[in-house]
């Protein structure tokens, strides 16, 4: 069972991943972007990849429509925007550089390294499918 940061980082290093360990989560190359894999609170693991940045959204309303569609498509995973701030009526200029993610949580249970290879090729398939569906929307 995977239970622990340290864990997780040896059984991406067995999966063929070069990783990079922090005191707060474990960073891996994924399709030439960093993904970061963390554990929250409720001891699950979560898994983000940036995929942009809220700058690069040219207009935030069909960003919108095409980010909520696509979501059908990436699942497990589904595209966010960590902001600094929770309540979205607040949203200020420092959010411009927020990162807009794909991120995917999974409970810490019973996770074997086979599933976190198929969490990681889900990962990639959702990137590969953000790419299409987004290239009309991002700058």
């Amino acid at each position: 069972m995977l239970e622990t940061l340290n864990q997780i980082a040896e059984a991406l290093e067995n999966l063929g991943y070069e990783v990079q360990e922090t005191k707060d989560g474990v960073a891996c190359k994924v399709a030439k972007l960093v993904s970061v894999l963390t554990i929250d609170s409720r001891k699950q693991l979560n898994i983000t990849c940036q995929i942009a940045k809220a700058s690069d959204i040219e207009d935030a309303e069909k960003f919108a429509l095409v980010a909520l569609d696509a979501n059908t498509r990436v699942l497990p995973y589904a595209i966010a925007m960590i902001t600094a701030n929770d309540n979205p009526e607040e949203y200020s200029e420092e959010d411009a550089d927020c990162p807009v993610v794909l991120i995917d949580s999974i409970p810490l249970g019973n996770l074997n390294e086979s599933e976190l290879a198929s969490a990681m090729d889900s990962l990639l398939e959702a990137l590969m499918a953000c790419k299409d569906e987004l290239s009309t929307v991002l700058s």
